[in-house]
């Protein structure tokens, strides 16, 4: 690929996925065609809380490499617009851009204080030692009914570290809704991805 003068070459690397597919191994490996690149800094997926759990998190431990992040939804923005169903993945790459993930499990009181504090000094030596500037994704099990509290927490502990993030969904069934981290799909959890960038 040949860049002219005046057109810079990205420094960042976005690609986009969608699948309908109802079985779990073969939406994941249309999703991977779509999205894989060499050295994803994060990848985030968010899919339909009726994929067979077991089945879609071997098949995103075998098909996703590096920080894999994502959570069962209610539904998908995609570059087609919603989508009901299926599942939909987006992966990052770039040379500055380094993402952390840290679970937060379980989502009680006492437990979110101690595991937020350890989050918060790790953070914060993290960017002691980068320099760079940082943001943070919170993905969090939607029926636990935690958002405000880790939320706050987080807010707190981080400082100037700005957040952003969503709860996990199971299409408005309101029974059980999961996020993703290492393999696993966990409920009563949240997700915070610091991401150090540029």
């Amino acid at each position: 690929m040949s860049f002219s003068p005046h057109t810079p070459p990205s420094r960042l690397h976005v690609r986009q996925g969608l699948s309908l597919s109802a079985d779990a191994h073969t939406a994941v490996q249309e999703i991977a065609a779509q999205i894989v690149q060499d050295h994803p800094s994060l990848t985030m997926v968010f899919f339909s809380d009726a994929y067979d759990h077991q089945a879609l998190c071997t098949s995103l431990s075998e098909q996703l490499s590096g920080p894999v992040i994502g959570c069962t939804s209610a539904g998908q923005l995609t570059a087609q617009g919603f989508q009901i169903g299926g599942i939909s993945a987006l992966s990052l790459a770039s040379a500055e851009l380094q993402a952390i993930a840290y679970l937060i499990h379980p989502l009680d009181k006492v437990s979110v204080a101690e595991q937020v504090e350890r989050i918060a000094t790790d953070v914060q030596q993290r960017l002691q030692q980068s320099n760079q500037a940082a943001f943070g994704l919170l993905l969090v099990d939607g029926l636990a009914e935690r958002e405000e509290l880790l939320s706050a927490s987080l807010y707190r502990a981080l400082g100037d570290v700005p957040l952003m993030g969503g709860s996990a969904g199971d299409m408005l069934k309101f029974k059980q809704t999961h996020v993703y981290h290492q393999g696993r799909l966990l409920q009563n959890a949240a997700v915070f991805t610091l991401c150090i960038t540029s």
